[in-house]
């Protein structure tokens, strides 16, 4: 829940910023855009740092809430707190994924995410079973990968085609802020209802 959780988060600025860049360049208005765009990063950023210290912080309450069992509570303990640390490159790494489709490059956005799929395959099994590391050893090979997916993506930002994003534009604007956030809550809300059936079970 917690990963799905950050994913809504995720989906929410990726998604909205890329209906922004989309109406915005349909307006004519590349500056608006970039700066649409840059705006949903900051906000991703903010969000999985704040996410990332809550759940550091809270765990072992939110996992109360999620019902996990007395058993499972400490392969939970040791799992979730290696994930927690990686929820800014997932987070980021899954926002600007959303853009990168939406700057009309499907196959490197498609690229990011296969490598990193590839390396968490390749890696689990070097961590569970040789460095008998368990479920920590499958956490961090978790984290590694979407460190590479997060570094794929950010390199992206030198190269979109549809704008250019320099550091004048990355400067947290509400009401730009707003508009993204309100253009992708329809994706916040489809992920978020999968946590509250999760809790309810």
């Amino acid at each position: 829940p917690i990963s799905v959780i950050c994913l809504a988060f995720s989906l929410m600025f990726g998604d909205g910023s890329s209906a922004y860049l989309s109406l915005k360049l349909g307006e004519k208005k590349k500056e608006e855009a970039g700066k649409g765009v840059a705006n949903g990063i900051i906000l991703s950023i903010i969000v999985s740092l704040i996410l990332c210290i809550g759940t550091l912080i809270f765990l072992p309450q939110l996992l109360n809430l999620f019902g996990c069992t007395d058993a499972l509570r400490p392969y939970a303990l040791s799992y979730a707190k290696i994930i927690a640390i990686g929820i800014p490159f997932m987070m980021i790494g899954t926002t600007l994924n959303s853009i990168i489709r939406a700057d009309g490059n499907p196959k490197y956005s498609m690229t990011s995410m296969v490598s990193g799929a590839i390396l968490n395959i390749i890696l689990d099994p070097i961590f569970i079973f040789v460095f008998k590391m368990g479920v920590q050893g499958a956490a961090i090979a978790t984290v590694i990968s979407q460190i590479l997916t997060f570094i794929l993506n950010a390199m992206y930002i030198k190269k979109f085609k549809s704008i250019e994003l320099n550091k004048s534009k990355f400067k947290l604007k509400w009401n730009v802020a707003k508009k993204v956030s309100a253009l992708g809550i329809s994706s916040f809300i489809t992920q978020m209802s999968i946590v509250l059936v999760i809790a309810a079970e």
